[in-house]
Parts: C-alpha cells; sequence; structure tokens
C-alpha cells in the first residue's frame, strides 16, 4: 500500500530572494548593495527585491508573502499573493538597511494565520552608505 502526503503537508522548498542591482562576489556576504540599487533609486521607494516562484503547487492566491531582516520587528513590505506561478516583486524600504553590519534578509509565505514556509539560508547582506573614493554625498555638502 502505498501513500501520499496531502497538499497542505508537503515542505515549502523557499529560496533567497535576489536584490535588483545587487553586486558579488562580495567578502563577508553573499552580496553588496550599492547606493545606486538602494537609496537612489529614481522612485524613491528603496531596493527592488526579487522572488523567483516556488514549485509549482506549493503556493495558493491568497497567500501572503511578507520580507524581512532578521531581528527586526515589523515586516519590510508584504504582497498577496495573485499567481502562484508569477514572479513576486517585494520592496527593502530606504533607511532599513543597516550600513554596520551584515542585514539577513529573508521572507516569508503565510496562508490565513500560519506561516507554512521561510526562505532559507537568509541572504546575507553588505550595504555601504559611501560611495567609492570614501566620498558620503548623501550627508557632506560638495
Amino acid at each position: 500500500m502505498t501513500t501520499s502526503t496531502p497538499p497542505d503537508n508537503t515542505v515549502l522548498v523557499l529560496y533567497p530572494p535576489k536584490v535588483n542591482g545587487q553586486t558579488e562576489p562580495v567578502e563577508g556576504a553573499h552580496i553588496g548593495v550599492p547606493l545606486v540599487a538602494y537609496d537612489l533609486v529614481t522612485d524613491g521607494e528603496g531596493a527592488v527585491v526579487l522572488v523567483d516562484p516556488p514549485l509549482s503547487g506549493t503556493m495558493d492566491p491568497g497567500d501572503v508573502m511578507e520580507l524581512w531582516l532578521e531581528n527586526e520587528a515589523a515586516a519590510l513590505d508584504s504582497e498577496t499573493i495573485v499567481d502562484p506561478d508569477a514572479r513576486t516583486t517585494l520592496r527593502i524600504p530606504k533607511a532599513r538597511l543597516h550600513p554596520d553590519k551584515v542585514n539577513m534578509l529573508y521572507y516569508t509565505v503565510r496562508r490565513g494565520s500560519s506561516n507554512i514556509g521561510t526562505s532559507t539560508p537568509p541572504l546575507e547582506i553588505l550595504y555601504n552608505r559611501i560611495r567609492p573614493g570614501l566620498k558620503d554625498r548623501l550627508t557632506d555638502p560638495g
């Protein structure tokens, strides 16, 4: 007799997100996020994060994807899933990345009030507000 796992009990494998404009390789983290991809985005909304869909049939319309920084109390962004087979776009709002440490970015998928998955491993991000040449043009005039 063979048994199969019911759809609600399947393991949801969520891979780390990608940050638009990310730089690789970076010593001490998985990626770097440059000023142009975060602080200087033309719409002022911060970095664009792209999440590829998990395996077909593991997410449903109406599930909610939330973007988080480890050890932060509030989510960075969230999106209700309309098409579970489409790439999801989320944002890292300006002033939420920390330039003094490695930022650990991950996302969760919720169905109703239950967390059904968390991306692993967290994406390690280095962010430096100072431009090359050691001149911080965002706070230093001239």
